[in-house]
């Protein structure tokens, strides 16, 4: 055995086997699903092969048990699987276990996962979302004052309860570090120690979970395209996140779309590509890049959904964020203008943008002449550090919606055909309502 392959199962079965004891294994946490298919991602505590059995809940259904074809999970990954279960029935619940001959549990342990409907007609759901997770480790001393999250971890049980059917997480998923990014290695310690949290089993055993990613679990605080460790930090994310695989195979980083009834997300890349914050603004400074920007306006283009979610690990909508803080609006104008200039241009109706990073909520809004208003909810943090002056005052800034308490945001879902509307809840750590506000599909059409 390689000396990476003992420290990786070190590092796996110091931090699962500490806090993760009622289960042989983190999770299982359903992700991407469609209509006919959905991924199951699970780690376990050393090397072993598994599969997943499921059936459907139908009522009155006597249907076999399906299962999966078997899986090894390896030191080398971090005992980390992701299962694709296909040819599934089209919106239909399902209920499924882990199994392996190399586990054995007193009572059988079952989790469900669904998939969508078929069709077009629209239907209700709820997705929550949230960024910057960061955890304490004990263990290695590592951290300080930004890593410092002395309010706990109860709001990972408190977006459980309110039983969403997906959540999105918005980057800054995990904390690496000083060091860790140099290595796939140190990557997978991270995602293990943050996966192992006996807070956050419920969370991710509840909907269907797709991700973005921000600095911090990219690497060095503010990193960029130049990052010499980018691609351990990419590998690490597709080992941890059971996402769709939806941008073209040749170009790297994280970014794809995903459609939920008649809501599409379009989860971006803002750290793969992305040039110095300190590079002059111009046609030749990248956020999201050229090839991305381009597969993001092409595929607004041929969404037909009502909502046009663009999330973006980074604020769009705040010209003036403050020092301490990168903006897409202020450090690469030229391309955040470019982008809402297309929009306009091609008359895309339905966009608003969800994002993250700066360690308060709040809804934006900009008013273009001759265009409907665009909105971006920012949502932040869920567990890092908290600040009552982060958040310098932005002119688009709506009233009544800054929050810089610990909290998640529900995005509900709901209406007819041609009257949808998406409620925004936000909540604090404890589950209770801060503000509330609607917008409705037909807000987001040029009249």
């Amino acid at each position: 055995m390689t000396f990476r392959k003992i420290l990786l199962l070190f590092i796996v079965f110091i931090y699962t086997v500490s806090y993760s004891q009622k289960l042989p294994f983190n999770g299982p946490m359903a992700g991407y699903n469609n209509s006919s298919q959905v991924s199951v991602w699970v780690q376990f505590h050393k090397p072993l092969k598994a599969r997943i059995t499921y059936y459907p809940l139908n009522p009155g259904s006597n249907a076999k048990h399906l299962i999966t074809e078997e899986q090894e999970a390896k030191a080398e990954n971090a005992y980390a699987l992701i299962f694709q279960i296909k040819g599934l029935a089209p919106g239909t619940e399902y209920e499924y276990e882990v199994v392996s001959p190399d586990i054995t549990l007193p009572n059988p342990v079952t989790f469900r996962f669904k998939t969508q409907p078929e069709g077009t007609k629209p239907f209700d759901f709820t997705v929550a979302t949230g960024s910057c997770c960061c955890l304490r480790d004990k263990s290695t001393g590592k951290g300080g004052r930004m890593y410092n999250s002395a309010s706990g971890y109860r709001i990972y049980n408190s977006i459980a309860n309110q039983k969403p059917d997906y959540m999105v997480w918005l980057g800054d998923n995990i904390y690496l570090r000083n060091g860790e990014w140099n290595s796939f290695e140190g990557v997978c310690y991270r995602y293990t120690h943050t996966r192992s949290l006996p807070e956050l089993q419920k969370l991710l055993r509840s909907g269907h979970h797709f991700s973005t990613w921000d600095d911090h679990d990219y690497g060095l605080n503010n990193g960029n395209t130049y990052s010499r460790s980018k691609d351990f930090a990419l590998d690490g994310f597709n080992l941890f996140w059971a996402n769709p695989e939806t941008h073209p195979a040749e170009t790297k980083g994280i970014y794809y779309n995903y459609k939920i009834g008649d809501a599409e997300f379009f989860m971006t890349d803002d750290r793969y590509f992305r040039s110095p914050d300190t590079l002059q603004d111009g046609e030749n400074k990248a956020f999201l890049g050229k090839e991305q920007l381009q597969w993001l306006v092409n595929s607004l283009k041929k969404s037909n959904a009502s909502f046009k979610i663009i999330a973006i690990g980074t604020q769009y909508l705040n010209p003036n964020p403050e020092p301490r803080k990168e903006g897409y609006w202020k450090d690469y104008n030229t391309e955040a203008t470019y982008l809402i200039n297309e929009i306009q241009k091609e008359k895309i109706e339905g966009v608003l943008f969800l994002t993250g990073d700066v360690h308060y909520t709040v809804l934006s809004r900009l008013n273009p002449p001759g265009f409907y208003p665009v909105y971006d909810l920012t949502v932040s943090a869920l567990t890092s550090i908290q600040n009552p002056f982060f958040g310098t005052k932005s002119e688009l800034r709506m009233p009544g919606t800054f929050v810089w308490n610990h909290n998640f945001a529900l995005l509900k879902f709901s209406g007819e055909e041609n009257k949808r509307v998406m409620t925004i809840e936000v909540r604090d750590k404890w589950g209770i309502r801060r503000w509330k506000r609607k917008i409705n599909a037909s807000d987001l059409q040029l009249k």
